[in-house]
């Protein structure tokens, strides 16, 4: 009986979605549930709120060295935070200043080859918007197929492209971690951007 067997067909296929669904919405709650951990753990340690973040890539995590009045703290001690295993990546939260600006900045970031979510990815973005930053600036080693560029040189990211099929905000959405549908026209700030040229053209820096 071919409609028996459809309904039977159908009626797996509702419960198969409805079991993803509750897995999402789980998922969803589990990454609140981390940030307000870790947010609490940061905030109970009396460190300066930072207003901007820094991400640092492969090989660029000394930067964090050269932090003022600096406190380091192991994501590992850090309640619901992720623990960075890509080779060169230290795993530490730094606080401190630089250029007498309160800042906070990863040695080490989270990949999901390293088996992680996209969500538990960006979860270090959410902590620090709740700690009140204003200002984010990612880092990144990586390669390229332009030939007018060499090892070494310096880009600055004005947009991209995602070919991954899927991205953080990916099911329920958690309004206290923030919007639905996020503006993205500007994400990478043209204001910055202009400081950024503007600093390189003054050290004569070679920048793409």
């Amino acid at each position: 009986m071919w409609w028996l067997e459809r309904l039977c067909a159908e009626y797996v296929l509702g419960v198969l979605c409805l079991v993803r669904k509750l897995s999402k919405m789980e998922n969803c709650q589990e990454t609140s549930e981390r940030v307000q951990a870790a947010v609490k753990y940061l905030e109970g340690l009396g460190l300066a709120k930072p207003e901007y973040a820094l991400i640092l890539g492969s090989g660029l995590g000394g930067l964090a060295e050269q932090a003022e009045k600096s406190t380091v703290i192991p994501y590992s001690e850090i309640p619901g935070f992720p623990i960075s295993t890509a080779p060169g990546h230290k795993g530490n939260l730094v606080f401190g200043s630089l250029c007498d600006r309160p800042v906070v900045l990863m040695q080490g970031r989270f990949h999901t080859y390293e088996g992680y979510t996209q969500q538990e990815c960006t979860l270090p973005v959410s902590v620090f918007h709740r700690l009140g930053v204003h200002s984010l600036i990612v880092t990144v080693a990586t390669g390229g197929l332009n030939y007018n560029q060499q090892a070494g040189d310096l880009l600055v990211i004005r947009d991209h492209m995602n070919f991954t099929g899927t991205n953080p905000l990916v099911g329920p959405n958690d309004p206290e971690l923030g919007p639905r549908f996020p503006v993205m026209f500007d994400c990478y700030d043209p204001d910055y951007i202009g400081v950024v040229k503007s600093a390189a053209a003054s050290e004569k820096i070679r920048l793409h």
